[in-house]
Formats: C-alpha cells, sequence, structure tokens
C-alpha cells in the first residue's frame, strides 16, 4: 500500500528519559517508535480501533523496522566474523 498524503508528519522534543523508555517499549512489543506513539495518542484520545488500512499500514511499518533489525544484527554477524577471523590468524601463528 501506498503511503497517500493523509498521513502527516510531527516533530516532538522528549526528555531523554522518556525517549528510553519509549525504545525499551518499542522493543519489547516489536513495534516501531511511530506506532506505539500511534495506539497511546489513539488511546489517550478514546479513538476508535484501527481500520483496515490503518493496521496495513501499522504491518508495514512493522516490516520496515523488521527490515532494519535485520540489517543492524547482520552487520553485528559480519563484525564478529571478522574478529573470529582475525583471532584464527593469531593463533594460528602460535606454536601452542
Amino acid at each position: 500500500m501506498s503511503k497517500e498524503a493523509k498521513d502527516k508528519g510531527i516533530s516532538i522534543r522528549l526528555y531523554e528519559d522518556m525517549l528510553s523508555a519509549l525504545d525499551a517499549y518499542a522493543d519489547k512489543e516489536r513495534k516501531a517508535r511511530t506506532q506505539v506513539i500511534r495506539e497511546a495518542i489513539a488511546q489517550f484520545l478514546n479513538l476508535p480501533k484501527e481500520s483496515v488500512e490503518q493496521k496495513i499500514d501499522s504491518l508495514e511499518q512493522e516490516i520496515e523496522f523488521l527490515r532494519s533489525e535485520l540489517e543492524n544484527a547482520n552487520q553485528k554477524i559480519n563484525s564478529f566474523e571478522a574478529r573470529f577471523e582475525k583471532v584464527e590468524i593469531l593463533l594460528s601463528k602460535i606454536d601452542i
């Protein structure tokens, strides 16, 4: 589903502890920050449950979040593999 003009971007400032709590909650729930904030606002304002289109948008955001997490994990794996190779080379040079 393509992004339509119905979604509007905003910018807010959060205290560092609020942002940390938001990120921790989003990680625990495996959701993007945006989705957590949308759900919190909807609940606070007693807005109706998500429509099918909103749920699809939420799922698309979740997919994007998971792709980002996967990319981060792959980068860490590559870094560990490079370190492991260096250790193997060093160990191969040691006569024990």
